[in-house]
């Protein structure tokens, strides 16, 4: 298990706000699976 602000942190270390958008929506559609 990763921690969504460290996925974010090594992948995308740039433009975080929006990007933390994008880990978020991805993040529920793994929960929904």
């Amino acid at each position: 298990m990763i921690k969504r602000e460290e996925l974010t942190k090594k992948v995308w270390e740039d433009n975080r706000v929006f990007l933390g958008i994008i880990v978020d929506a991805y993040i529920s559609k793994l929960r929904k699976n």
